[in-house]
């Protein structure tokens, strides 16, 4: 932060001339230290591996090539994940109707990812819990793609994260080159609706 010389992480502040973080650990209240011990204890650029995760996650072993859905929890662990697909209604409009469900094949290659609170993944599953079995037509400016990608960027804003985190490695059900880049220059403006 200007003038106070204070350095921020993403989560808290740091002052580097007394060595001291000037704000308590936003996890340290409901978790204890142990959380920090997966990453070597790097509490500067890594924070609770439990549950405080939201990515975009490419197609799994059985889905299309080029599907894409949305996820929150933890990607080495249990998490839920969402997308928009076809439903097979044609609405009012003549269009195929597609439909947000909870994606039950999981592992794809994340593709995009930013590290979330415990208490940010639990709005995020409300919100898109709620979600679940809205409509909406189904065309090539509407799919998969655009209702995850979008979904990302606007629960990002939600909480003013700014950055993308490092994407964590896995082992994928599917060969990762198989799975499309998705750059965020495509990442279309719009909030999901």
């Amino acid at each position: 932060m200007r003038g106070l010389g204070l350095n921020y992480f993403g989560k808290r502040f740091y002052d580097s001339e007394i060595g001291r973080w000037v704000g308590c650990d936003p996890m340290g209240q409901f978790f204890s230290s142990y959380a920090y011990a997966g990453n070597g204890f790097n509490t500067i650029n890594a924070f609770d591996p439990d549950g405080a995760d939201m990515w975009v996650e490419g197609a799994s072993k059985g889905e299309p090539k080029g599907h894409l859905s949305v996820c929150v929890g933890n990607p080495y662990g249990d998490y839920k994940s969402y997308s928009f697909g076809v439903n097979g209604n044609v609405n009012s409009e003549h269009f195929l109707e597609g439909e947000v469900y909870i994606d039950q094949t999981g592992g794809g290659q994340i593709q995009q990812y930013v590290r979330t609170t415990a208490q940010q993944d639990k709005l995020v599953s409300f919100l898109l819990d709620r979600k679940v079995g809205n409509t909406d037509s189904y065309s090539p400016w509407n799919t998969c793609r655009t209702f995850s990608l979008n979904t990302f960027v606007f629960m990002k804003s939600l909480f003013g994260a700014d950055n993308y985190s490092q994407i964590p490695q896995r082992e994928t059900s599917e060969n990762p080159s198989d799975v499309p880049s998705v750059p965020f220059s495509t990442i279309p403006s719009t909030d999901p609706e």
